[in-house]
């Protein structure tokens, strides 16, 4: 009975940890869904009728069911517009930045803010500090979350002067930021020295490559953790299992 008891768990353990490692791996595939695209175009989803009720979907005319004319799928989280200046949350997400190159003398504090695209102007209180680096060094951060609709953009500060991804909002100065050759669901954001940084050398730029997360980044998911302490607890009995009846033989 307890060699058939020992065997059990084992083969209980071994499951559960299977069922982490591919809980862990559709954690990782799904991140891939939070990426930042140009347009957002997805797969064409043919026209279709549904049920109000049910939410059923039919390719063909059904009385009472709604019409939904073709349309494309988005992809990723985010949208990134013509001019690359600003990101459109397309689901509740946060922005990942990478700081890849840096060649400022003084270094620079970034974080993001929420835009407005009806005023103009950045939404009160939305400016948030994500990280700072020194000279010539490289960083990442993750923004605070977003909600789908919201419109953010990104911020760097040079010796006490603020510049932002969104132009018009920097007064006599000209900062461009567009996508550059970044990978698949990611975009770069340069911030160049076009109008004389305080202090800098005229060919200082910053380049970040920026893509979409989870809003819980880094988290591993509920179903990870419970199956992992439930490995953990499984491994812990099968060793005092093992460390009695060794204990027994002596």
């Amino acid at each position: 009975m307890k060699v058939k008891s020992k065997k059990t768990m084992k083969k209980i353990a071994s499951i559960l940890s299977i069922a982490a490692a591919f809980l862990f791996a559709s954690q990782m595939m799904a991140a891939d869904t939070y990426g930042i695209h140009y347009n957002n175009t997805g797969p064409w989803i043919p026209q279709y009728w549904e049920n109000p009720d049910t939410g059923e979907r039919s390719s063909t005319w059904k009385s009472g069911w709604t019409y939904v004319p073709g349309y494309n799928d988005t992809i990723g989280a985010w949208h990134l517009n013509a001019s690359g200046e600003a990101y459109t949350a397309l689901k509740d997400s946060s922005l990942s930045l990478s700081i890849e190159r840096n060649n400022t003398a003084s270094g620079f504090s970034y974080g993001t803010f929420q835009y407005d695209s009806a005023t103009g102007q950045i939404v009160a209180s939305s400016e948030v500090f994500i990280g700072s680096v020194g000279a010539g060094e490289l960083g990442s951060g993750v923004s605070v979350a977003y909600s789908a609709g919201d419109l953010a953009g990104v911020w760097v500060e040079i010796e006490g002067v603020r510049y932002y991804s969104q132009d018009t909002l920097n007064a006599h100065h000209n900062t461009e930021t567009y996508k550059g050759a970044a990978p698949e669901g990611s975009a770069y954001l340069w911030f160049d020295n076009a109008d004389s940084w305080p202090g800098q050398d005229p060919n200082a730029v910053i380049k970040i490559l920026m893509t979409g997360v989870a809003p819980s980044s880094g988290a591993p998911l509920p179903g990870v953790l419970a199956t992992v302490a439930l490995c953990g607890a499984v491994g812990g009995y099968l060793r005092r299992k093992k460390s009695a009846a060794h204990e027994e033989q002596k």
